[in-house]
């Protein structure tokens, strides 16, 4: 099966003529409803392995130009939580899009982990997003308080000009809940709209950013 959507369309670096790579599925069924409108809808629940919440958007956006969104690694930061960051690009070479991001987080103590990133054409129209905490690659001796972090991301197209964002994560980590889930995940979908329209990424912080 061959990737259909040329590199220079989506802001890709990897030649766009390979075999669809595995994983790029979304976590599970996404049972939130799409909304009519530049909104998201959030269905969330609490397992015996993790929190987990499931996000569907709109954005009136052609998909190529929200794919070009969703490739960029800050649109993707949880930055209403995260002190420092730092990108390392193209870490996998099976996948059109790769990159592993180290993430510290500051609160009652410094947490420090890698993100490993990874995103391409499902062959059907579509762009897989998945991510996940690596656990081979730890930073942290603190490392034990995150157990697991991993999402999706499903665009499809509405129309030639609308795109349905299908954000999915699965969070387990000392004292978080749905409410963590549904923070970033709707902050993530935000970050992904702003930048659709060319609008600045929302900032979370107070004074300056």
């Amino acid at each position: 099966m061959l990737l259909l959507i040329a590199g220079v369309l989506v802001g890709c670096k990897k030649d766009p003529a390979v075999e669809v790579p595995p994983g790029l599925d979304p976590l599970e069924e996404n049972t939130a409803a799409l909304p009519e409108g530049e909104t998201v809808n959030l269905v969330s629940a609490e397992t015996t392995d993790y929190n987990e919440t499931q996000a569907r958007g709109r954005v009136d956006v052609a998909i190529e130009d929200v794919i070009a969104c969703v490739q960029n690694p800050d649109v993707g930061v949880d930055r209403r939580r995260v002190a420092d960051y730092s990108v390392t690009e193209d870490v996998d070479d099976a996948y059109t899009t790769s990159y592993d991001v180290i993430t510290t987080v500051e609160d009652l103590v410094t947490l420090t982990y890698t993100l490993t990133w990874v995103q391409g054409d499902r062959g059907d129209g579509t762009w897989g997003v998945r991510w996940s905490k690596a656990e081979d690659r730890e930073t942290d001796d603190n490392a034990y308080l995150l157990t697991l972090l991993d999402g999706s991301v499903l665009l499809q197209p509405i129309d030639e000009d609308s795109t349905d964002v299908g954000i999915i994560e699965h969070l387990a980590a000392t004292m978080t809940s749905t409410a963590d889930t549904e923070q970033f995940t709707g902050d993530f979908y935000a970050s992904i709209l702003a930048c659709s329209h060319d609008e600045p990424l929302p900032k979370y912080c107070d004074g300056d950013c």
